[in-house]
């Protein structure tokens, strides 16, 4: 058992290696072998005790800057904000910990069929876990724009599949090593497996590249990125967060916003990102007359972020508000997908003594008005989404099949600090533009704020660093259709859980193969 606890570690220091922005990403394509070899000859207990083991490490260490959000955002006591990350981080642990005992049961690691039956129960597993932070290692190849473009097919769990199928067939390196030809095998099917992927890598980007070279100016949109970097200004609340900006109100963000629209006059938008105190839409605000003022003297259209308040339900509604080019109030994205615990308090509801122990949660409603684009300067449609909205794919694939063709994130992570948070949102959201061959823009007040290419490539020069204010814009290309994945959406991962359920079945059953 000892040596089985000691692969979990060394699985789970690959994988901070590898988790973005880890200094070794492609240590993706081995961060399970050990974990695949600590399950050789595991019994069903055994093996849901290392699947919970390995899960809870990895998630510690992706997601250990929640505590300071719990602490900064929803103001916990250090301890309280220590505890709810790691029950967090426990619960997040369960389909390891369920993969591990599917493992032990079915003796999946015996033989390369079983790691197939492997790798197809993991990806299903983790990709029908419902997380508050749905990211996993496969988020890892996120800068590398070759390995990633068959998420056009089947999205995030088609990826995470080939992930898997190299991961357990390099494990079957050395778990078959008493085998004739055993390794031989195992290191073919993984370098076949890694070549598909490669080669389909290079016909994408080959074909997207010229179709870039070759555009018109209709298919290219420019969306200038505002970062101003506001502090905290919640009553209570340190500033602690390195050398942030200690700006007390937005006049630098209208600033800014001035040289926009003298700096990039042939702009589709300029955009603000969430900002941490927020703006009344109440159109009687000064802040808005201005904006209305410089969106009418340039003919630009604008993209603000500001809260609504509800009497009826005695909640704020998070929007992403259009200003048109004539200097009009357009329309208005409620968000759809809020912040547990920061924005609202999950359970609350039916029971409300939970507000005792998290007092400083907001009253965030979501929407409930479905898709709304706002339109930009020429024919294109914006896809707004608020912070953490854009890594929930099903959620952006709604806009999509509505017409929107430019997906813009807004995006305050300031409340993380100088944690590794603001780099892992980045890094996951960059694969709804490869998922969907859409352009993406970042619009961050606090940092890593980026422009992404239908790609899923980072545009050379627009990643914006962390604590500092910046005015940025980069053409992106539009392209004329979307991916399979638009169209098809979970179709690939629906047939994988068909296949992990025959499986599953027919082994308690009547024990046939897969």
């Amino acid at each position: 058992m000892i040596i089985r606890f000691l692969f979990i570690l060394v699985s789970a220091g690959l994988f901070a290696l590898c988790f973005p922005d880890g200094p070794l990403p492609l240590a993706a394509f081995v961060c399970l072998v050990p974990f695949a070899l600590s399950l050789e000859g595991a019994t069903a207990k055994s093996g849901l005790i290392m699947g919970l083991l390995y899960g809870f490490c990895i998630w510690m260490i992706a997601a250990w800057w929640m505590a300071n959000g719990f602490y900064y955002y929803v103001r916990l006591p250090w301890g309280a904000a220590w505890f709810w990350t790691a029950l967090i981080c426990l619960i997040s642990s369960l389909p390891y910990m369920i993969f591990g005992l599917l493992s032990g049961l079915c003796g999946w690691m015996k033989t390369p069929y079983g790691r197939f039956k492997a790798a197809v129960a993991l990806t299903v597993l983790l990709s029908w876990y419902p997380i508050a932070f749905p990211g996993n290692y496969a988020h890892s190849l996120y800068a590398h724009p070759l390995l990633i473009q068959l998420v056009d097919l089947g999205g995030i769990p088609l990826l995470l599949l080939a992930m898997n199928l190299i991961n357990f067939f390099i494990a079957g390196t050395l778990l078959d090593r008493a085998t004739p030809r055993g390794p031989v095998k195992n290191i073919l099917m993984a370098m076949i497996t890694l070549a598909l992927v490669i080669i389909y890598g290079n016909s994408r980007l080959s074909r997207f590249h010229a179709d870039m070279a070759d555009a018109d100016g209709d298919r290219r949109v420019k969306i200038v990125s505002v970062q101003p970097n506001l502090s905290l200004k919640r009553a209570g609340v340190p500033q602690v967060f390195g050398n942030a900006e200690k700006a007390k109100d937005t006049a630098s963000v209208l600033t800014l916003s001035e040289e926009a629209i003298t700096l990039f006059p042939d702009a589709q938008a300029v955009v603000w990102p969430e900002l941490p105190d927020g703006i009344s839409c109440n159109p009687d605000n000064g802040i808005w007359r201005k904006v209305r003022d410089l969106a009418s003297k340039s003919g630009i259209p604008f993209i603000v972020n500001c809260y609504e308040y509800n009497p009826a339900v005695r909640g704020d509604y998070n929007i992403a508000r259009l200003i048109s080019g004539a200097g009009e109030t357009g329309p208005g994205y409620r968000k759809r997908i809020l912040l547990p615990f920061g924005e609202y308090l999950p359970g609350e509801r039916h029971l409300p003594w939970l507000r005792r122990l998290f007092p400083r949660s907001l009253y965030y409603i979501p929407g409930d008005d479905g898709v709304t684009l706002l339109p930009l300067g020429g024919k294109h449609q914006a896809i707004p989404t608020l912070c953490y909205e854009v890594l929930f794919p099903g959620l952006v694939r709604d806009f999509v099949l509505q017409g929107g063709d430019v997906i813009i994130n807004l995006v305050d992570d300031v409340w993380f600090g100088e944690s590794d948070a603001s780099a892992i949102h980045m890094a996951l959201a960059v694969f709804r533009a490869a998922e969907y061959r859409l352009p993406l823009v970042r619009v961050t007040n606090s940092g890593n704020g980026v422009f992404v290419q239908p790609t899923g490539e980072i545009v050379d020069g627009s990643r914006t660093p962390v604590f500092q204010p910046r005015l940025t814009a980069f053409p992106l290309f539009v392209p004329p259709d979307r991916s399979l994945y638009a169209a098809c959406g979970n179709t690939f991962l629906i047939f994988l859980t068909v296949l992990l359920g025959v499986e599953v079945v027919c082994y308690r059953i009547i024990s046939c193969p897969f």
